[in-house]
């Protein structure tokens, strides 16, 4: 009895540091290097991808956000600012999944350019709120808690064994950490964007102007402005994203369009105080937000135009200033409340 429990044990004893071993020289999510030439980078998880990305990637400049920012080509945001970009997206993200992912950036590296999406997460969740639970031991800097990576069986097999047998079957890297993500693999266009409409919806009352104004003023009060603070040697460019005019035929119907441009302006107004933040609006670009050939739904559209937003934002075009802020976003509002529905869409 004595023996084959000493053989046990044995085993486990080999299971686990072999399993450590493995982990460590393949080191799947990035935590203690780039990622082995020789492996194919098969993850899809951005959760697990992100803090080794941040971690060990060359880079000088970041793109966070939500899956509005997912599709956006890094090498041509790279060449447009002139310098080494990586982007950490997490898609349905909040301002917390931005804090936490900026947060290991920052304790890597001095950053020279935070480029920020603001979605609606900004205004319909707290400084608290994550997307989904972060793994934290691979967003912190404690090595006593790398036990949970290295002598973890779900990283062996869904990450380093993965990774592994896609290099012997001679798979490419997706374009997950650089380029296209999904614009290749989905429809786009009016039908598209139209299936995802709600068929004669029922018109709500209006919400009021102030309706998401304790999550937003949370956001920046908590997360926002304190990052700005905190690295004043960082140029933070935030911009609002064009969505479709589908996505504001809905605001009016929900009750809620007053709240989204109430909420857009007290956003802007606030980062413009800061000196080392920028703003940038594409949300009034109608010839793209009117365009469905762009769209796979309400809001999310073709790289060309993440593309053409990064290279305008560095070229300083769409850029909002303390003066001009609010009277452009409130020119959108009125625009969009004259704006004839049924005739850009056909019914």
């Amino acid at each position: 009895m004595k023996k084959w429990l000493i053989a046990v044990l044995c085993v486990v004893l080999c299971l686990v540091l072999g399993t450590g071993t493995v982990n460590f020289l393949t080191d799947p999510l990035m935590q203690y290097r780039p990622l082995h030439p020789a492996l194919t980078f098969v993850a899809f998880d951005y959760d697990y991808i992100n803090p080794g990305l941040a971690k060990n990637s060359e880079y000088e400049g970041v793109l966070v956000g939500t899956s509005l920012a997912e599709n956006s080509d890094m090498d041509a945001f790279g060449d447009a600012f002139g310098m080494r970009m990586i982007k950490l997206i997490y898609p349905g993200g909040t301002a917390r999944n931005n804090r936490e992912i900026l947060d290991v950036a920052f304790r890597s590296r001095e950053l020279r350019t935070v480029i920020w999406s603001i979605d609606d997460t900004l205004y319909s969740s707290g400084s608290d709120a994550l997307s989904h639970e972060l793994p934290a031991y691979l967003y912190d800097d404690v090595l006593l808690n790398d036990v949970h990576y290295l002598l973890n069986l779900s990283i062996l097999y869904n990450y380093t064994f993965k990774d592994i047998v896609n290099s012997m079957r001679g798979m490419s890297t997706p374009p997950l950490l650089r380029g296209d993500v999904w614009s290749g693999s989905d429809t786009f266009g009016k039908d598209a964007v139209m299936a995802v409409q709600t068929k004669n919806p029922q018109q709500k009352e209006n919400a009021g102007e102030t309706y998401y104004q304790a999550y937003v003023q949370d956001n920046l009060e908590h997360i926002v402005v304190p990052l700005l603070q905190a690295h004043p040697q960082t140029q933070f460019i935030f911009y609002f994203p064009p969505k479709c005019v589908t996505y504001w035929q809905n605001a009016l119907r929900e009750g809620v369009f007053d709240a989204k441009f109430y909420s857009m302006e007290y956003v802007a107004d606030t980062l413009l105080q800061y000196d080392n933040a920028r703003v940038f609006f594409f949300a009034d670009r109608m010839e793209w937000t009117t365009d469905f050939n762009l769209y796979k739904d309400n809001i999310h559209f073709k790289q060309a135009v993440n593309n053409q937003m990064g290279a305008d934002m560095a070229q300083g075009t769409g850029e909002l200033t303390a003066e001009t802020a609010g009277a452009r976003i409130r020119a959108l509002r009125n625009m969009l409340l004259q704006l004839d529905y049924a005739k850009i869409i056909g019914g």
